[in-house]
């Protein structure tokens, strides 16, 4: 006998599965605890093939070529040397994108992890000396 949700081999006569959890269709009536357990496990198991994908590592790239718009595009003009609001704007965008990095995206995507903060660095850098070196 094998489980109806993951497939795996069950116990003779299990209610549930070992590994999964979900609960199996033995005909038999589950007690009202066994009832309380599948209504809760099924409030909160995930459909299969619904997974949503996980678009926090994303953000802070996303933040660092925010900040190099703010930077290169809608900066002040280096001709005139003026400082305008998108070169303030540059610097906490460039702080959260290296933050966000830090602490939302996971070792296995080092290489979007040190792109990311070597961008939000670099123009971090950029708008420092570009607002306060005037």
């Amino acid at each position: 006998m094998y489980c109806i949700s993951c497939g795996k081999p069950l116990n003779p006569g299990a209610r549930f599965c070992n590994a999964c959890g979900a609960a199996q269709n033995t005909g038999a009536t589950p007690t009202p605890g066994e009832q309380q357990n599948l209504q809760i496990q099924q409030q909160f198991q995930k459909p299969p093939g619904n997974q949503q994908k996980d678009i926090k590592p994303w953000i802070s790239l996303i933040l660092s070529f925010v900040s190099a718009i703010f930077y290169l595009i809608l900066g002040g003009d280096a001709f005139t040397r003026e400082v305008n609001i998108f070169d303030w704007l540059t610097i906490p965008t460039s702080i959260a994108a290296i933050v966000t990095a830090v602490k939302f995206i996971p070792a296995s995507r080092k290489a979007l992890m040190v792109i990311s903060i070597i961008i939000a660095v670099f123009f971090l850098i950029a708008s420092l000396s570009w607002v306060f070196l005037q």
